[in-house]
């Protein structure tokens, strides 16, 4: 599996529950405090004491919920509300740099084809 495959991760009953976005389940019994520092440095943000979110599939966050791309939303508890906002504009901003970096390299990829195209007439 995949990080980057799942949605969101929870802790029921002393097991974590681990939803993908091929509507896959696994479970491993390990505490969500465990997972979360795993993940800490990847796209993942705990919104509540039993629910990590992939930011990936996050479609909008507002009035203490989040709501994902495939129609699910999730209550985030009002001491993480303000961090969680703040974690997800940070995530936006880091996915939209990567975005223009991705296009500029591909204008110099099509530019250097220009400049070898040119170069052969």
């Amino acid at each position: 599996m995949n990080s980057r495959d799942v949605m969101y991760i929870e802790s029921k009953s002393y097991q974590l529950f681990f939803y993908t976005n091929n509507l896959e389940e696994y479970r491993l019994y390990r505490s969500l405090e465990e997972v979360a520092k795993q993940v800490k440095e990847g796209n993942f943000i705990r919104i509540h004491k039993s629910v990590l979110i992939n930011m990936e599939y996050v479609d909008r966050i507002n009035n203490y919920k989040v709501y994902l791309k495939n129609g699910m939303d999730f209550d985030i508890s009002r001491e993480r509300y303000q961090m969680v906002k703040m974690n997800y504009e940070s995530y936006l901003g880091r996915r939209r740099n990567l975005e223009i970096e991705e296009k500029n390299m591909d204008w110099e990829k099509l530019l250097s084809l220009k400049t070898f195209c040119d170069s052969k007439n």
